[in-house]
C-alpha cells in the first residue's frame, strides 16, 4: 500500500469520500474516464449500482404513468353581451379575424385528470364562476371546460372538459371564417377517453418515502411538457398558516383559517414545487396520485425548499367523489364549544381539552356531553387541541357515527353519537342539488354558523327535540305562496318528527300537501292573501 503512487491513493480516498456523500454522486464521479482501464467492482458496488438503476427506472416509469393526466388550467372573463353586428349592415363580419378566447386566457394553475370522461381535479382558486375555463393537455389540445363543483372547506374543485369543443392550437392558423369560441373541424368524438391518473392512499405514507411532483402549467400549455421533480416526504399532518388563502374565504377573523388544511392535513415534501405549483400531482413510485400540490411553499416564514400537498386519503377521496357528482360536500359537527382549561390530571391521558358549551338539540347534547367534560379521543384517536377535534369530526359526513371518549370529574366514559352538519365558511359551487318539494329545500337544522344557530335557539325557532331547516324557497312555488321562507324550521311531516333531510324526504313522499308540515313557529304570509299552511302551529 505504501508503494502505491500518490495519485492512486488519492483516487481511492476520493471515491471513498464520495460514497459517503451519496450513491448517485459516487456513480457520476467515480465512473472511469474514457480510455482508462475500469477497475474491478466489488459486489457491494455492483449492488449499489443496481439499486440506483432500479430507483431511476421506477421514477421514470412513475412519471410516464402520471404525466399524461396533468393539465394546464386557464380562464378568461366571459365576454359581455354585444349586439349582433349583422343587423347594422356589417357585410364583412365573417371576414374579419377574431381572437380566440383561450388565447387571451391567463393560466391559473395545474390540474389532474381523475376520470376518463374528462373530469379534472384542481385547487379551489382555479375555479371562478362567471368566467370561461380552458384545459390544455400534454397533447397540446385545448378544450373548453365548466365547473362541476367546488368546495371551499377542502380547497378543491372539479372541472368538466367539454370534449366536443376542441380549440385550435394557435388562433392565427384558424380559418378567417371561423368565429371565436366554436370548435374546430377536428374535434374528437363525444366518447373521447382521457388519461385518468390512478389514485394511491396517502394514509400509508411515512416520512422518508420517495415522491414525485409533476406540474408546470406554463410548460404544458406552451410545449406539452410538464416538469417533474422528486424527493421525499419530510413531514405529515402540517397546518397551513393563518393568512394563507386557499379558498378566498377570510372567515370571521379575516385570517383565512377556514379550510381543513388549517387544522393539520398537509403533506410536506422537499420535491421542488416552483412552477405555479397549485393543482399539480404528487405521486408515489407507482405513479399513483397521493396528493394535490399547493403554492404554500412561497409563503413568507415557511421553509423555502419545502412544498405542500393536499392528501388523497380516504377522507379526501369522499370529498373528490362528491365533487365529481357535482354535489355539495358536507362535513360533520358535534355541537360543542371547546377551550383549553386546567382540570384534574388523568393518569396516562393528560388532555386539557375542555367542553365550554353544549348547544341544545345537537349530537353532543343528545349523547350526554356537558360543560366541563374533557374530550380525550375521537373514534379512538387521541385529540389534544381544538383543531384536532374539529378535523376529526368534520372529516365525517353528517349522520356518520363516531365514538367520543371523555372524562368527567376524573371518571373516563365513552359515548357513541351520529354527527350533524357543520355550516362551513366559503362559497361552494354545486351543479346537482336535491329536488325541491313544493318549491322548498331542506337541510340539517345545524347548517347555520354559530351566531345564527345561537339566535335560532334563543328565539325558540330551533326545536331541540329535532327539526330541519328551510334553506331555499322558490318564489313561484306553493311554499312561498303559503308564507314559507328560508330560515324557518320544520319539526314534523304528517305527524312524524323529522331530524334529517333524508327523514324529511321520506316523510314528504307520503305527504299530500304543505298542510302536513308542522313548523316550529307559525307561518307569516308575505301578504294578507297568502294563506298559512293549516298544519302550522
Amino acid at each position: 500500500m505504501a508503494n502505491q503512487p500518490a495519485s492512486s491513493r488519492n483516487k481511492r480516498l476520493f471515491c471513498r469520500t464520495i460514497r459517503r456523500a451519496g450513491v448517485l454522486v459516487l456513480i457520476t464521479l467515480c465512473t472511469p474516464l474514457a480510455g482508462l482501464a475500469e477497475p474491478a467492482r466489488s459486489p457491494a458496488a455492483t449492488a449499489e449500482n443496481a439499486a440506483v438503476a432500479d430507483l431511476q427506472r421506477a421514477i421514470q416509469e412513475a412519471i410516464a404513468t402520471a404525466e399524461p393526466a396533468v393539465v394546464a388550467i386557464s380562464r378568461v372573463p366571459a365576454p359581455p353581451p354585444v349586439a349582433d353586428e349583422r343587423v347594422l349592415g356589417d357585410a364583412f363580419i365573417q371576414l374579419r379575424p377574431a381572437e380566440s378566447p383561450h388565447d387571451a386566457a391567463q393560466i391559473v394553475g395545474a390540474g389532474v385528470i381523475i376520470d376518463s370522461s374528462g373530469l379534472v381535479l384542481t385547487q379551489y382558486l382555479a375555479a371562478s364562476p362567471g368566467e370561461q375555463h380552458f384545459i390544455t393537455t400534454t397533447k397540446r389540445q385545448t378544450f373548453a371546460a365548466t365547473i362541476r363543483a367546488a368546495d371551499a372547506r377542502s380547497g378543491l374543485a372539479v372541472l368538466a372538459i367539454n370534449a366536443a369543443n376542441l380549440f385550435p392550437l394557435n388562433a392565427p392558423s384558424a380559418s378567417p371564417l371561423q368565429r371565436a369560441g366554436k370548435p374546430t373541424n377536428d374535434s374528437p368524438p363525444p366518447d373521447t377517453k382521457f388519461p385518468a391518473i390512478p389514485f394511491g392512499d396517502a394514509n400509508s405514507l411515512r416520512k422518508g418515502q420517495f415522491v414525485i411532483a409533476i406540474g408546470n402549467p406554463y410548460a404544458i400549455k406552451s410545449d406539452g411538457q410538464p416538469s417533474a421533480s422528486w424527493g421525499i416526504i419530510t413531514n405529515l399532518a402540517q397546518r397551513a398558516p393563518s393568512g394563507s388563502n386557499l379558498n378566498d374565504s377570510p372567515g370571521p377573523n379575516n385570517d383565512f383559517r377556514t379550510t381543513l388544511h388549517h387544522l393539520g392535513t398537509l403533506m410536506q415534501t422537499d420535491a421542488k414545487l416552483g412552477w405555479s405549483a397549485g393543482g399539480g400531482a404528487l405521486v408515489n413510485l407507482r405513479g399513483e396520485l397521493i396528493g394535490l400540490t399547493t403554492t404554500l411553499a412561497t409563503i413568507a416564514g415557511h421553509e423555502q425548499p419545502a412544498g405542500y400537498a393536499m392528501p388523497m386519503n380516504a377522507a379526501f377521496r369522499r370529498i373528490v367523489e362528491t365533487l365529481k357528482e357535482g354535489r355539495e360536500v358536507e362535513y360533520g359537527m358535534l355541537g360543542v364549544g371547546l377551550g383549553m382549561q386546567q382540570v384534574a390530571a388523568i393518569p396516562g391521558v393528560g388532555s386539557r381539552l375542555t367542553v365550554m358549551q353544549v348547544y341544545p338539540g345537537t349530537p353532543a347534547a343528545k349523547a350526554g356531553l356537558a360543560a366541563g367534560d374533557s374530550i380525550l379521543q375521537v373514534d379512538g384517536k387521541l385529540v389534544t387541541s381544538v383543531d384536532d377535534v374539529q378535523l376529526a369530526v368534520s372529516l365525517l359526513p353528517p349522520a356518520a357515527t363516531t365514538n367520543i371518549s371523555y372524562s368527567r370529574n376524573g371518571v373516563l366514559s365513552t359515548t357513541t353519537l351520529a354527527v350533524a352538519k357543520l355550516a362551513a365558511a366559503g362559497h361552494n359551487i354545486v351543479t346537482v342539488r336535491p329536488p325541491a318539494w313544493h318549491g322548498l329545500r331542506i337541510d340539517y337544522a345545524t347548517a347555520l354558523n354559530a351566531q345564527e344557530l345561537a339566535q335560532a335557539i334563543s328565539a325558540g325557532s330551533y326545536d331541540p327535540q329535532g327539526c330541519v331547516l328551510v334553506t331555499d324557497v322558490a318564489k313561484d312555488g306553493d311554499a312561498w305562496k303559503a308564507g314559507v321562507r328560508p330560515g324557518m324550521f320544520v319539526s314534523h311531516v304528517g305527524g312524524k318528527r323529522v331530524t334529517t333531510p333524508a327523514e324529511f324526504r321520506e316523510a314528504a313522499a307520503n305527504a299530500s300537501s304543505l298542510d302536513d308540515l308542522r313548523f316550529t313557529k307559525p307561518l307569516s304570509p308575505a301578504n294578507e292573501k297568502a294563506k298559512p299552511a293549516a298544519g302550522a302551529r
